[in-house]
């Protein structure tokens, strides 16, 4: 990936910290913490753009497999009575 653009650079750092905010927390960030609101709304400007189909085939699947993270941990969370 060395011929990466700046444009792919930014969307894989914003999707690996989105990422890594996910495993740690299970969740989206929270839209009145200011602090990672900025990954918030890089997430719903790519899942507009994957609803308009205008998103590539890998960032698409990448956003699917993160939206199905967030979901394992919510059904774990209902299981166990945590309320992260």
């Amino acid at each position: 990936m060395e011929n990466m653009t700046k444009r792919e650079a930014n969307w894989q750092e914003s999707y690996k910290e989105l990422l890594a905010y996910v495993e740690e927390h299970g969740q989206l960030p929270n839209k009145k913490k200011a602090d990672k609101r900025g990954l918030l709304n890089w997430w719903k400007y790519n899942k507009k753009q994957m609803k308009a189909g205008k998103l590539d085939d890998e960032h698409m699947q990448l956003l699917i497999e993160l939206s199905d993270k967030r979901r394992v941990h919510l059904l774990f969370a209902d299981e166990s009575g945590d309320d992260e």
